[in-house]
């Protein structure tokens, strides 16, 4: 029995042996298959590759750019209807209608051909001036600087728009009435004309619906227009004011009786102000004549307020039949600077006024008291008075529009855009005012963006792809060395579209300057970098200053050069950021992180970052010095006495540090012109850093976790370097051509000459888009520019798209594909392609995802609940097409039940709503939790 089991066992074990080795003959078997099939597949692959590129191309990606969204709010009064319900705001390429309610944009018409389908033969312009239609309020009128006036139906969108041309081809500001109040139906467009050297000249256009408007010259003053000249008319157009320098003219119409020009005229008289007039109102009020009996129609008494350029604030009174005393009843003196914006109140006992202080004033007329609402975001350009006299709408000089409550000054209606520095057609009021009266000289001013030739830093954050933190300028000014002002930063929210949050991230030396009249702005620091770390939680900025030359020649330096070399100033800034609206926490802040000794000095001088890049696989940051070196920055845990110390919120207090400082190429000598970028592998593993002079420069591979360098390419890039990148295996350098490499083959894949302008070198951009396999660089073209999206494998661009300006921003993020574009009007364009589902998503008006019309307006009336049913408003229906009205209800027994289940639909409060759409996410995510809220749940399978 013993040896049977003995032979049984072995026979066990024999057979388990056989299918040990069977089961790894076949697992050998199947990896051999394996192993076949993907070479196979490779193969495939190849062949494909190669088919496609012989076949043009023919399955590559679409790319697509979206409608731009945003601008640069003008210097102009914006128009609150009647009803109080919309807000109509110009801005520098579109007219934009939002709802007051909840500030949402409704509706924009572009009206400036900035298009990129737009004509080129239709050039842009700037508005001066926006006055709603008398005759259709539907309407508004925009005058451009070029004499062209725009007749605009506000209320929907129109594929063309009507206007006309003024005689001389100019226009310095306009008016709307009408020749008769009782039988005119026609707008009478009032347009204040010059030659720009010897004359002015108030024009009145009747029939300017026509092709062929007819025109009368109602007023000629042999005096070129100022900076700010004014125009402004009351009743219907029976009372007209308007200012030229400081020279006040007021006409009362004398002829009534024709709906044309032919017999239209005024009775003009004309006083000056003690200084130029930078703001102007009038106001009509009605008195009762002395001599009349009880029924005796009430005589029209004109009331005139004027802001001068010195700060102050002049009130006229009666002034038609006191104007050859033109005697000042009223003169009030707070603003240090240009008066912006003056109005009367509704009830005319209050003067409202408003400047570069940031503070809005109300002045009353009869006691002189005053109030202040100081504070503001920014500077105040523009106050309209609401029609029921009851908020003050205040458009400020930061890109925003305030509606507020007159009585206690609570906001109503914020509306806000991108604050980044836009291409301004115009100088600022307040240096040509001062100018004007040899207050300022031609050195102490601070200009508005005229010509930007620089990049601006922009990122996404990574926790959240639809904000995007900018560096923003302080009233759009370019300071006096040239460069924008990017001090700021501003977080926007782009699904919302919408302002988060905006802080300094430099010292604001313009805001500590004395602002006297004849002291001159300080320069602000420039942010010339900015990255955002991979997990969101951290954002590296440098900012760099230096002395204007005008500060270096009044500091008698022999050597203007060099002094500003040796007093530059270069900040190395670690910031936290928070979770929601919580302002960013300076956590790290190195003074001349990269810094030199030149030879027969003593002292060490700051040299300048020439670029700033995050690890997209941990918490660091990389840069690279005119110095050549290149240093690594990671977070420490911040220790006392071997203790951790700790925040009040009891988290580790963390402080940034040097990890590796790695020494390449040469030092540069003197003003030896020197180029250096960073790019960093998508693992975060290797550090591709460009160093070098111009024609000769080399790429060193450095190793993150040693800081040791493993490999040198050279003669990468020809001419001026402008940015390196790190795609897949691929590594992309921009010059004055386009180099792709293959870093593990050693390989030079292709190369593309680029049509580069110098001047506009400094808004050449690449950007690498890790979740398609795509990058896109950006050509700046004269006004214009050109965006090549391309493929790493492929050697022609696989799509390119124009944007009508210059693009000043070209980003991306991990989390989605996509690029992210902000071009110098301060607008957003989106480019996507639909082969990738998560893509960068901009909102859209209201009006282009089918919820346009005035009924959007009631939407909100509910202010209690929302109630989801089949009732619903008959003017809401007129708006469906027959597709979407025409709906298969199936026979009368199902329907009745389908009616049944519908009138069994819950309400949901109004605070859940309020959450989903404050969130700022994309629309279809917006669509999923709105359709989650109201449906009920799924049944269960024993339901």
């Amino acid at each position: 029995m013993a040896g049977a089991k003995s032979t049984r066992t072995v026979v066990e074990k024999g057979k388990r042996r056989l299918g040990e080795a069977q089961e790894e003959r076949e697992a050998q078997k199947l990896k051999r298959h394996r192993v076949a099939k993907v070479e196979r597949r490779k193969a495939e692959d190849e062949q494909s590759d190669s088919e496609d590129e012989a076949s043009g191309d023919e399955n590559l990606p679409e790319w697509t750019l979206s409608k731009p969204l945003g601008g640069r709010m003008l210097d102009v009064d914006p128009i609150l209807t009647q009803d109080e319900k919309y807000l109509i705001i110009p801005y520098n390429t579109s007219i934009q209608v939002y709802l007051v309610e909840d500030s949402l944009l409704l509706r924009r018409i572009p009206i400036f051909a900035h298009e990129p389908t737009a004509p080129n033969e239709k050039l842009p312009c700037h508005a001066i001036s926006i006055r709603q239609s008398i005759a259709d309020p539907d309407f508004v009128w925009v005058a451009c600087l070029d004499g062209r006036i725009f007749h605009i139906n506000w209320t929907h969108q129109s594929s063309s728009l009507e206007c006309f041309q003024t005689a001389s081809k100019t226009a310095q500001a306009m008016a709307v009435g009408r020749a008769s109040s009782a039988q005119a139906s026609d707008d009478i467009v009032l347009v204040l004309e010059s030659d720009g050297t010897s004359y002015t000249e108030v024009v009145a256009y009747s029939q300017p619906t026509t092709p062929s408007p007819q025109s009368k010259s109602l007023l000629k003053i042999q005096k070129a227009a100022s900076v700010l000249p004014t125009l402004e008319i009351r009743d219907n157009g029976r009372i007209l004011a308007g200012s030229i320098g400081n020279c006040v003219f007021v006409g009362l119409m004398s002829q009534q009786k024709s709906t044309g020009t032919d017999n239209v005229s005024y009775e003009f008289s004309s006083f000056d102000t003690p200084s130029a007039v930078s703001s102007l109102d009038i106001r009509l009020r009605s008195k009762k004549a002395s001599n009349a009996g009880k029924g005796a129609p009430r005589e029209g008494i004109v009331d005139v307020v004027a802001g001068g350029s010195n700060g102050g604030i002049f009130v006229y009174h009666n002034v038609l039949s006191n104007v050859p005393t033109a005697v000042s009843t009223q003169e009030y003196h707070w603003h240090r600077r240009p008066v912006r914006s003056v109005k009367w109140s509704k009830d005319g006992e209050h003067v409202v006024s408003g400047g570069s202080e940031k503070t809005l004033s109300i002045w009353h007329t009869s006691t002189g008291n005053k109030r202040y609402l100081p504070h503001l975001p920014g500077a105040v350009d523009n106050i309209v008075v609401s029609p029921k006299g009851s908020s003050y709408v205040v458009h400020m000089d930061d890109n925003s529009v305030m509606m507020i409550s007159t009585t206690d000054f609570i906001p109503s209606s914020y509306i806000s855009g991108l604050q980044s520095a836009t291409s301004a057609p115009l100088p600022l009021r307040d240096n040509d005012l001062f100018r004007q009266h040899g207050r300022l000289s031609k050195d102490q001013e601070v200009r508005s963006g005229q010509d930007l030739r620089h990049s601006i830093p922009a990122v996404i954050d990574p926790r959240d792809p639809g904000k995007l933190h900018v560096c923003a300028s302080i009233g759009n000014t370019v300071q006096r060395n040239g460069q924008p002002a990017t001090a700021l930063l501003q977080s926007f929210n782009f699904h919302s579209f919408s302002s988060k949050s905006q802080q300094a991230l430099a010292n604001l030396r313009s805001q500590h300057a004395d602002m006297s009249d004849n002291k001159a702005q300080g320069d602000d620091p420039c942010v010339s970098h900015m990255s955002v770390s991979s997990d969101g939680k951290w954002l590296a900025s440098v900012d760099e200053w230096m002395p204007s030359a005008e500060d270096a020649k009044r500091m008698a330096a022999l050597n203007v050069r060099d002094f500003q070399i040796m007093r530059r100033e270069v900040h190395l800034k670690f910031w936290e950021l928070g979770d929601g609206l919580e302002p960013l926490t300076l956590v790290s802040e190195i003074s001349a992180p990269h810094h030199s000794k030149p030879p027969k000095e003593t002292k060490t001088r700051p040299e300048p970052i020439l670029d700033l890049v995050s690890n997209p696989a941990s918490a660091g940051f990389a840069t690279i010095g005119r110095d050549g070196i290149v240093r690594i920055w990671k977070p420490r845990t911040r220790k006392r006495d071997g203790i951790v110390v700790k925040m009040e919120n009891g988290n580790d207090m963390v402080t940034w540090a040097c990890a590796f400082e790695i020494p390449i190429g040469n030092k540069p000598h003197g003003y030896q012109l020197v180029q250096g970028s960073l790019a960093i592998s998508e693992d975060g593993s290797a550090l591709f850093a460009a160093f070098g002079a111009p024609n000769n420069g080399l790429v060193y591979v450095i190793n993150t976790f040693t800081g040791a360098v493993t490999y040198t390419f050279t003669d990468v890039w020809k001419g001026q370097l402008r940015a390196i990148g790190s795609l897949d295996r691929f590594l992309i350098v921009l010059a004055d051509d386009l180099s792709v490499i293959n870093v593990p083959a050693d390989d030079y894949t292709y190369g593309i000459d680029l049509p580069i302008t110098d001047s506009l070198s400094g808004l050449v951009q690449l950007a690498v888009d890790q979740k398609s396999g795509h990058f896109a660089v950006a050509i700046p073209t004269g006004d214009t520019c050109t965006i090549g999206i391309f493929d790493p494998y492929h050697l022609e661009p696989i799509n390119e798209c124009k944007i009508p300006h210059r693009v000043v921003s070209l980003v991306t993020t991990p989390q989605v594909s996509g690029f992210l574009v902000l071009d110098d009007s301060a607008q957003v364009w989106a480019i996507t392609s639909g082969s990738f589902m998560k893509s960068i998503y901009v909102a859209a008006p209201l009006e282009d995802i089918g919820m346009g019309g005035r009924a959007v307006a009631e939407l909100n009336d509910n202010n209690e609940a929302t109630t989801f049913d089949t009732e619903g408003d008959s003017d809401g229906d007129e708006d469906l097409s027959a597709d979407e009205a025409d709906v298969d209800m199936g026979d009368a027994e199902d329907g009745d039940e389908a009616m049944d289940d519908i009138a069994l639909a819950k309400s949901v409060p109004q605070h859940l709503l309020t959450e989903i759409f404050d969130a700022g996410l994309p629309i279809e995510e917006t669509f999923n939790r709105v359709l989650n809220l109201v449906s009920d749940p799924p049944l269960r399978k024993d339901e």
